[in-house]
């Protein structure tokens, strides 16, 4: 089964929206925060991986500077 996007575990301690700005500010990566697609998606964050593969390089190169 294909998927457009990854959902990811949000670190101990965070919630998915506070997490999300968080990325953004941090790194200027933009993720959907999991509480936005009901109570179920709490705990996660969900980016899209239909960008070209240069942008997703890109971001997981931002992200991978992140001391967590």
């Amino acid at each position: 089964t294909a998927t457009l996007y990854i959902w990811m575990r949000v670190p101990d301690g965070w919630d998915s929206e506070r997490f999300a700005s968080f990325l953004l500010e941090e790194c200027g990566v933009s993720f959907a925060p999991g509480s936005f697609f009901g109570r179920g998606g709490e705990g996660y964050v969900r980016i899209s991986i239909t960008s070209p593969k240069e942008r997703i390089a890109e971001a997981m190169e931002r992200l991978s500077h992140l001391k967590l």
